[in-house]
């Protein structure tokens, strides 16, 4: 079933959508390979209560998981660590790309700044060891040939 977008500007997200108040935190990170390999991660924090909601599928268009699960602070905290590291002063994208490979989007708002990151097939720089993370706390797997 084909999903419609609503019409915003990406920097008023979801503020202008009424679904958050600041201070808030919201990412999203989508990890898409080939043959229709697809998740989307929605990790966001309201003052103090934190949590994901996962969904995805793979190849065959088989549910990888579909879950909310709350994060713990400490989960937090390291999503900062990397988040500082890996996101915030990058630019949106990067002059690597290709025909096969994985695109790593991750779209972030905190408070009233809002920012985006794009990568085709990371290696192992920060937004990579960033993306990783974001998967192993959702418990998504890493496919074999996006590692």
């Amino acid at each position: 079933m084909p999903t419609t977008q609503p019409n915003f500007q990406f920097n008023q997200w979801p503020h202008s959508m009424g679904m958050i108040q600041s201070p808030a935190e919201v990412y999203e990170f989508q990890f898409e390979g080939p043959w229709l390999w697809r998740a989307r991660l929605l990790l966001t924090r309201l003052e103090r209560v934190a949590f994901l909601h996962a969904s995805g599928h793979d190849g065959r268009l088989l549910p990888l998981s579909q879950n909310v699960k709350n994060l713990t602070a400490t989960q937090w905290q390291e999503l900062d660590h990397h988040l500082a590291d890996g996101f915030w002063n990058l630019p949106e994208h990067d002059d690597k790309f290709g025909l096969d490979g994985w695109t790593w989007t991750l779209s972030g708002w905190r408070g009233k700044r809002a920012h985006r990151v794009s990568r085709w097939s990371p290696s192992d720089d920060d937004f990579a060891q960033l993306g990783r993370f974001i998967l192993h706390v959702a418990g998504l797997p890493m496919p074999e040939d996006a590692k």
